[in-house]
């Protein structure tokens, strides 16, 4: 009888520390947790579309992370390269090292980057994002997604 007491005192146990560790990985307040956050991988492909062919870019405008006005309609006439992330985006944080590499290399050719912040529920969580990185370009808050849609 005490052996069977130690077995479910011993399972109870571990039952509570699965059950510990399991909400331990969806802890984040700041940001969204578990879920389909929506993240699009693409084939890796590269398309290039000639200077004739293409579309006058929309229009985005608002805040950016820092609170200062930006309309991509500033950029017209320039290359703009547009980065979408979010400080809780895994892909977003392995890749920003590399867009703020690029975007230095290619500043004296005149190749303009401009980040969309989405989806980070607080400007904090996106500025240390920025500070983190060294992220030398300017990005739109735009904590509902609207921009992209």
């Amino acid at each position: 009888m005490i052996q069977f007491r130690a077995v479910r005192m011993a399972l109870a146990a571990g039952a509570g520390a699965a059950a510990l560790a399991l909400t331990a990985c969806s802890g984040d307040q700041a940001g969204p947790s578990g879920g389909d956050t929506g993240i699009v991988q693409g084939t890796g492909e590269i398309t290039q579309v000639a200077a004739a062919d293409r579309e006058t870019a929309p229009d985005l405008t608002g805040e950016t992370v820092d609170g200062e006005p930006l309309s991509l309609s500033d950029y017209r006439g320039q290359v703009v390269v547009l980065n979408i992330w979010g400080s809780w985006c895994p892909p977003c944080i392995a890749e920003a090292d590399n867009f703020v590499r690029v975007a230095n290399d290619t500043a004296d050719q005149g190749v303009q980057f401009v980040g969309i912040n989405t989806r980070d529920r607080s400007r904090e969580n996106a500025v240390a994002f920025e500070d983190n990185h060294d992220v030398p370009y300017p990005s739109l808050y735009d904590p509902d997604g609207r921009l992209l849609l």
